[in-house]
């Protein structure tokens, strides 16, 4: 049954709530098991079309989600995307506002690029087929003009450590490797190169057949 008051309602004894949304619909919060019942709220009853209201919250179980759609129209109130997720689980990196998740996959960092947050993959990992310099990185200068790889090589050895490449802009490149010991033994172990061709940097290595390279990146 519902009530009307036209004024707000106090409780003169602080041990006592005046409203427990807990234990039931408070306007503009509900509780329901199922999302159809949450798609239900307010659903072509005119008498209580006062039960739909934009930023209602609905909480489904333990999971929240709050409704942004553009008005309470059956369509728009039964339409997912409507609705942003919050809560104790079911909460996704995509219900966060600003956030471009297009290419999102496991293990990505999140950069904020000035306008989004957007996902960032600075995993590498090649298999390497050839003696010959195989390229491991490439970016363009104007982006970036040094970094550093976190690094394994797993091969004829083993080994771990940071390779670091700097270029000065004009006509210069460093590269530095700080590694551990090998483990295992290589005649002629792998050996990292940097250069840059055109408008692009480079991170390459050489020696490197039958090695597996993997790094995390970081483009300075």
């Amino acid at each position: 049954m519902a009530i009307k008051f036209p004024d707000s309602i106090t409780q003169n004894n602080s041990n006592y709530i005046t409203v427990s949304a807990i234990d039931g619909d408070v306007q503009g919060i509900y509780f329901v098991d199922t999302i159809a019942e949450r798609d239900a709220v307010g659903n072509a009853d005119i008498a209580l079309d006062n039960h739909r209201a934009l930023g209602t919250v609905v909480f489904v179980g333990t999971v929240g989600y709050i409704y942004e759609g553009a008005n309470l129209t059956d369509i728009e109130w039964a339409d997912a995307t409507n609705w942003i997720t919050f809560g104790s689980s079911g909460g996704t990196f995509a219900t966060l506002a600003d956030t471009d998740v297009s290419n999102l996959n496991a293990g990505d960092t999140v950069v904020f690029d000035g306008t989004n947050l957007v996902s960032k993959d600075d995993r590498l990992e090649t298999t390497v087929t050839t003696d010959a310099l195989t390229n491991l990185d490439t970016f363009l200068i104007a982006d970036y003009q040094s970094a550093v790889y976190s690094y394994s090589l797993k091969g004829s050895h083993s080994r771990a450590g940071q390779v670091i490449i700097d270029y000065d802009g004009v006509s210069t490149v460093e590269v530095t490797d700080i590694s551990t010991n090998p483990i295992g033994t290589d005649a002629n172990p792998p050996e990292f190169e940097a250069s840059v061709t055109g408008t692009t940097l480079l991170l390459r290595l050489v020696n490197g057949n039958g090695y597996i390279f993997k790094a995390q990146a970081t483009r300075i």
